[in-house]
């Protein structure tokens, strides 16, 4: 789960609020502002966390 921690302006997006641009960015509006990113530079994490 992505939190405030990880950029976003928060936790809550409004319908109908998202965008994609000719170059792959990826907009998102929500309650606390505006959120975006490229989602190719979204790192996969190798390490598993313990059960």
């Amino acid at each position: 789960m992505y939190t405030y921690e990880d950029g976003l302006a928060g936790t809550e997006f409004n319908y109908y609020s998202s965008f994609k641009d000719n170059q792959g960015l990826l907009y998102f509006g929500g309650l606390n502002g505006l959120t975006y990113f490229l989602p190719q530079d979204i790192k996969v994490n190798p390490i598993v966390p313990p059960l």
